[in-house]
């Protein structure tokens, strides 16, 4: 579907308060976070090492076709809700999801997961093949709360292939605390460090009309000392549009996003929130990338000298 839907179901009960170890961080039930959030590219749902087919499309230009698994893409969804689930996240954001089409065989993996997660829900598609019929994938946002105020910026048009890239936005008021706080998931173009920057200042455009907090997080497609992530630490040179990297700020270990060993992962806030807890969830193996989880709780960040690290080369899809 090419419409943005929001819909809920009844909240997720309290998790025990059982050990998870995840990049050498232990998390033993809540802490005094107001928001934990999850990014996640999930891969389409075909899993980290799911055999697949290529199904090229015919009368269009050479290459435009689809993954399609060859085990069930349910299952491979299911497992992603229930390892989500485990980390008791409050935000869930996602990247390469599939709405209901052929490639997903049916399914509608942002809704799947999100009726699991017990959460309400906003996808839109950035890439559609056969009119949404033969293949639909973009972006989503998960949430306990109520989503507000639903936008999506379409980033431009990826050189050379038919695939769009955007940003979704969405609007949270987090209970009990009289605050709102934006989010917003994004997926940059992959394989072409040309388009990539030139999509961030689309992007940092959108993100200057966004009054309080922000999170910023997704796929990037870029390293840490790469001038993508550079310039939309600082902003491009404008103190109000700037961004912290949570797992540079209070992460351990390489921060590897992906088997491959690269770092192209992230959530960025601004001001308005301290970042208390940040992790790679590596034991989370069901795509081509790791999920990345950062608990915040609002207020001013503490100055604190920050780890730029350069992790890896390279970019993947």
């Amino acid at each position: 579907m090419n419409a943005l839907s929001s819909s809920g179901a009844c909240s997720l009960a309290f998790l025990p308060a059982i050990l998870l170890i995840s990049n050498g961080v232990a998390w033993s039930g809540p802490n005094a976070r107001d928001v934990r959030i999850i990014t996640y590219n999930i891969h389409q749902g075909m899993g980290a090492n799911v055999p697949s087919v290529r199904v090229n499309i015919p009368f269009t230009h050479v290459g435009v076709g689809f993954d399609l698994p060859v085990a069930p893409g349910r299952s491979v969804i299911d497992k992603i809700a229930d390892q989500l689930w485990s980390y008791d996240p409050d935000i869930v954001l996602l990247q390469e999801v599939n709405g209901r089409s052929l490639a997903s065989l049916g399914v509608d993996q942002a809704s799947r997961i999100a009726k699991k997660l017990g959460m309400h829900v906003a996808y839109r598609d950035a890439h559609r093949i056969g009119s949404g019929l033969v293949k639909q994938q973009g972006n989503a946002i998960l949430s306990r709360w109520n989503l507000h105020d639903l936008r999506e910026v379409e980033l431009n048009k990826a050189a050379g292939k038919d695939e769009r890239r955007q940003a979704l936005i969405a609007r949270v008021e987090v209970p009990g605390k009289d605050k709102s706080l934006w989010i917003v998931v994004t997926h940059l173009a992959s394989g072409n460090a040309t388009l990539r920057e030139a999509q961030v200042p689309i992007l940092e455009e959108a993100l200057r009309e966004l009054d309080g907090p922000v999170v910023l997080a997704g796929d990037l497609n870029s390293i840490p000392d790469s001038n993508v992530i550079a310039d939309i630490l600082d902003g491009h040179g404008e103190g109000s549009g700037a961004f912290v990297d949570a797992f540079a700020q209070v992460g351990e270990g390489d921060g590897f996003t992906t088997p491959t060993d690269h770092r192209i992962d992230y959530i960025l806030h601004r001001p308005g929130l301290r970042v208390l807890e940040s992790s790679v969830l590596r034991d989370v193996d069901l795509s081509d990338h790791f999920p990345v989880l950062a608990d915040f709780e609002f207020g001013e960040p503490e100055v604190r000298l920050l780890r730029f690290v350069s992790m890896g080369a390279g970019v993947t899809r």
